[in-house]
C-alpha cells in the first residue's frame, strides 16, 4: 500500500472516530440536559409529572403495588407525601404520610378536601390510571398553608377603625415564619391595608396584574392566592415567597431551565472543542513529528551529514532498538527508506569521490616527480652545450639536441596529462576527436563544391 493510499484511510479513520466521540458527547449531553429537565419539573411540579412516572414505573407484586425508589425520595424531597387507595377509598399504601391525614376517605369527603370546599391544611393532587388491569388512585399531598391561611384571614380577620388589619396571633406569627404578607384590597383593587407587606409589593392591582402574580409565580418571587367576599366586594391577598426566593423577572439569571439548557450546550461545545484539541496536538505529535524528522535528515544531506539524525543520546528517533520503525514512523516507511538509500549512495560516493581525490593527488605527485627527471636531462645537455671549454662535434651536438627534444616531448606528454586532469575536476570534457584521411577528405569537399554554386 502506498503512502498516498495509507494517509487517507489515516485521515479517514481518524476524522470517523472524531466525529463518532462528537456524537456521543452530544448525545450524553442531550440525556444529562434531558433528566436535568425532568428533575427540575418533579421538583417544581411533581402532581403533573411525577404521578404519571409513579404509575409507569410501579410493579405489582404479591405483597402489593411497588413504586420506583428514586421518585418516592423526590416525594420527601419536596415535603409531600403519598397515598394508595383502592375503590373503597381505603389506604393500600402510602409514603412519607403525616399523622393528621385521613387512612380512609368517604366518596364526598375527598371530592371536599380535593376542590377546597372543605378545610385541608394539605394541597392535594389526584391521578387514577388503569395498569395490568387494576384501578391505581394515587393521592398526592403537599403542605399548604397558603390555604389554611387564606380561609382563616377571609373568616376572621377584620379592618379596624383607624385603617389597620386585626389577624389572629397564629397568623401572624406564621406570615413572620414563613415571610408572606397580607393586603385588602377594595372594589377597584387598591390597598386598604397590609401586614407584612414588603416595599417592593404593589399596592394597586389590575386585573390582569392579579391575574398574572396568581398564575405565574415564579416570575414574581411570591406565590400570591386570593379571595373574593361577595357581601363587601373586598378582596384578600395572601403573598408567601417562592422556595427560591427570588423572582425571576428582577433576576439576572434565567429559570433553571434555561440555565440547564444553556449549560448543557456550553458543556457539549466546550467537550467537543477540547476533543478536536487533543486531536489536533495528537495529529501534530503523530505526523508532524515524523516529518520534522525528514525534513532534518533531508536537511543534514544537504550539508553533507549522511547519517539520520539522533536524539541527545545518540538513539536514532525513528527506530526501535532492534532496528525497526517506530510506530508513528511506519506510515513514512517507504519515503523513509528511500532517504535511507539516498544516504547510503551519497555516502558511498563521497567515500569513492574521497578515494578518486587521493589517487588523483598521488597521480599528481607521480607527474610531478617524473617532470623531474626529463628535466634533469634536459637541464644536463644544454649545461654542456653552453660550456665554451668544450668544443664539440656537429655529430654529438645533434644528438644532445635529439636527447632534448625526445625527453621535452616526454614532458609534454605529462604536462597534457596534468591538463586534462585538471580540466575533468572542473567539469570541462575534452574534444572528441577522430582520426581521417585528410587528403580523400579534402578531395570530396572540393568535388562537392564544385557542383552546388551555392556553396
Amino acid at each position: 500500500m502506498n503512502i498516498k493510499r495509507k494517509l487517507m484511510m489515516r485521515f479517514v479513520l481518524q476524522l470517523a472516530t472524531a466525529e463518532a466521540f462528537a456524537f456521543l458527547i452530544a448525545a450524553v449531553t442531550f440525556f444529562w440536559a434531558y433528566q436535568r429537565l425532568v428533575d427540575i419539573r418533579l421538583s417544581n411540579d411533581f402532581a403533573s409529572t411525577g404521578l404519571e412516572q409513579l404509575v409507569a414505573s410501579s410493579e405489582i407484586g404479591k405483597d402489593g403495588i411497588h413504586f420506583d425508589p428514586l421518585l418516592l425520595e423526590q416525594v420527601k424531597k419536596n415535603g409531600g407525601w403519598l397515598q394508595s387507595l383502592d375503590e373503597n377509598g381505603q389506604v393500600n399504601q402510602s409514603y412519607n404520610t403525616p399523622q393528621d391525614v385521613p387512612k380512609k376517605y368517604a366518596p364526598g369527603e375527598f371530592v371536599s378536601y380535593w376542590t377546597g370546599t372543605r378545610s385541608f391544611p394539605y394541597g392535594l393532587s389526584l391521578w387514577v390510571q388503569e395498569k395490568d388491569g387494576r384501578t391505581f388512585t394515587l393521592l398526592y399531598g403537599q403542605p399548604n398553608p397558603m390555604g389554611t391561611l387564606l380561609k382563616t384571614v377571609s373568616s376572621q380577620g377584620t379592618l379596624s377603625s383607624n385603617g389597620k388589619l386585626i389577624l389572629p396571633h397564629e397568623v401572624t406569627a406564621r406570615l413572620k415564619q414563613l415571610g408572606g404578607y397580607i393586603q385588602l384590597l377594595d372594589a377597584t383593587g387598591s390597598e386598604l391595608a397590609s401586614y407584612n407587606r414588603p416595599t417592593s409589593a404593589p399596592t394597586a392591582y389590575t386585573l390582569q396584574e392579579l391575574s398574572l402574580r396568581t398564575m405565574y409565580s415564579e416570575r414574581y418571587g411570591f406565590h400570591l392566592s386570593s379571595e373574593y367576599m361577595e357581601e363587601t366586594g373586598r378582596t384578600w391577598v395572601i403573598s408567601l415567597p417562592n422556595a427560591g426566593g427570588v423572582a425571576t423577572g428582577n433576576s439576572w439569571l434565567p429559570p433553571e431551565e434555561e440555565r440547564t439548557i444553556l449549560k448543557s450546550i456550553v458543556a457539549m461545545f466546550s467537550a467537543i472543542f477540547l476533543l478536536f484539541l487533543l486531536l489536533s496536538l495528537w495529529q501534530a505529535h503523530r505526523f508532524g513529528v515524523p516529518l520534522l524528522h525528514m525534513l532534518s535528515w533531508l536537511d543534514a544531506l544537504g550539508k553533507s551529514v549522511y547519517q539520520e539524525p539522533v536524539d541527545h543520546r545518540g538513539i536514532q528517533r525513528s527506530r526501535l532498538g532492534s532496528g525497526k520503525w517506530k510506530r508513528r514512523y511506519l506510515i513514512f516507511a517507504d519515503v523513509m527508506d528511500s532517504i535511507d538509500k539516498l544516504s547510503g549512495t551519497l555516502q558511498r560516493d563521497q567515500v569513492l569521490r574521497q578515494q578518486t581525490d587521493s589517487l588523483r593527488e598521488e597521480w599528481i605527485a607521480g607527474i610531478t616527480h617524473d617532470l623531474k627527471t626529463p628535466l634533469v636531462s634536459i637541464k644536463g645537455y644544454a649545461h654542456l652545450l653552453a660550456e665554451p671549454q668544450y668544443d664539440w662535434t656537429a655529430e654529438e651536438v645533434r644528438k644532445f639536441s635529439g636527447t632534448m627534444l625526445e625527453k621535452s616531448a616526454h614532458m609534454d606528454m605529462l604536462i597534457n596529462d596534468l591538463a586534462m586532469s585538471y580540466r575533468l575536476k572542473s567539469g570541462a570534457r575534452p574534444p572528441e576527436s577522430e582520426e581521417i584521411e585528410l587528403n580523400s577528405w579534402l578531395r570530396e569537399t572540393l568535388e562537392r563544391v564544385g557542383t552546388d554554386p551555392f556553396l
